[in-house]
């Protein structure tokens, strides 16, 4: 894992209903209903909609957001799925008709949901990618990541040397890696 960097460095945009437009620095995407996008929270966006847009968009305080584990699905939208989604517009509705609280923790506990919803709705969108590898590519897979958690701390280890460890070649391994939707890094 990557040192996770202070609290709110990502921020989450939920479509609650309708879908727009989000354009950021390294390009565009359609948000539709139920999905979501986890984003830098200082990232410039614009949005556009020719329809109907509810949107939650909050920032995020989980250091989990930012480990090396999600890297690779941040910046981009995901489905929600169904029951992620229900409870977090259960979570959402109780904290728009809900009176300030003046301690926050009533809105804070719920936004506290919403983030391990997003969490796990992560969490769930990596593993169905993982499963999808074929036997082989998933037990290499299996074996680079426990290589990599045994020797990342090692300034020599590089994805030359975790493939030679594997008995495979670099582009064989980044092409493994690639189907999970990561992808190695020097």
């Amino acid at each position: 894992h990557t040192k996770a960097p202070g609290e709110g460095v990502y921020r989450v945009i939920i479509s609650v209903e309708g879908e727009a437009i989000v354009t950021h620095p390294a390009g565009s995407f359609v948000l539709n209903e139920h999905q979501f996008v986890v984003i830098g929270a200082n990232t410039p966006l614009t949005t556009t909609s020719e329809v109907a847009w509810a949107r939650f968009d909050t920032r995020l305080t989980s250091s989990k957001f930012a480990t090396q584990r999600f890297s690779d699905q941040l910046e981009r939208p995901m489905e929600m799925p169904e029951a992620y989604w229900h409870l977090a517009t259960i979570a959402l509705n109780t904290i728009v008709t809900s009176p300030p609280d003046d301690a926050g923790g009533g809105v804070d506990a719920l936004r506290g949901v919403i983030e391990q919803l997003v969490l796990a709705a992560l969490a769930e969108a990596q593993a169905e990618q993982i499963s999808q590898l074929g036997t082989h590519s998933h037990t290499l897979y299996n074996a680079a990541m426990r290589l990599i958690g045994q020797h990342f701390h090692e300034p020599e280890f590089s994805v030359t040397v975790l493939a030679e460890k594997l008995s495979i070649s670099p582009t064989h391994l980044h092409r493994v890696i690639a189907a999970t939707g990561s992808a190695p890094r020097k």
